[in-house]
């Protein structure tokens, strides 16, 4: 109960946007980043991020602007690869993606694919054939699979998808795609 409610909290500061703990290097950086602390995280490059996350703490990455929002299931492609060198702990980092069953544009379930369920692979990805996918009670063996499960399930339009890490440890992630 403690880690949902943890979850909860993280989806509603999201929600909200906190932009006071954004960070952004460079013009034209859509990449932003949220923290609980114990934690830090610190946007590298457009497409490159290190979170360091200690006991009872969070970091999350997400994109300002464009998104799959609106989109159905089949065509959201994002992405990202975790170091050899990150940490991997307790589901994180992993992608949580905000789900329309309704048509009613927002949220009503999150999809989550974190790098524990992508057979060893550090790309952790809806275009990752290997990745399983977790949303609700349900399991996929992939985001293909959960498409086809549920072919009028879009992504909401009044959320961000994230990565976070929730877990203790150092977390260098890059080829961050969020489209």
């Amino acid at each position: 109960m403690k880690r949902l409610s943890f979850l909860l909290a993280m989806v509603a500061s999201l929600a909200i946007a906190g932009t006071t703990m954004a960070h952004e290097e460079g013009t034209g950086n859509k990449l932003r980043t949220e923290v609980g602390q114990p934690a830090t995280a610190v946007i590298t490059s457009r497409t490159s991020a290190t979170l360091d996350v200690g006991v009872g703490g969070y970091a999350a990455v997400y994109r300002v602007g464009e998104a799959p929002f609106g989109d159905r299931l089949w065509r959201v492609k994002v992405g990202f690869v975790a170091s050899a060198d990150s940490t991997v702990a307790g589901g994180a980092p992993r992608f949580s993606l905000p789900i329309d069953t309704n048509h009613n544009g927002t949220w009503d379930l999150f999809a989550f694919i974190d790098i524990n369920s992508c057979a060893g692979d550090h790309w952790v990805s809806t275009e990752n054939p290997v990745c399983s996918v977790y949303v609700g009670s349900e399991h996929f063996a992939n985001w293909a699979a959960l498409a086809a499960g549920h072919p009028t399930w879009r992504m909401a339009r009044h959320q961000r998808l994230f990565i976070i890490a929730d877990a203790p440890g150092h977390y260098v992630l890059s080829n961050i795609d969020l489209r």
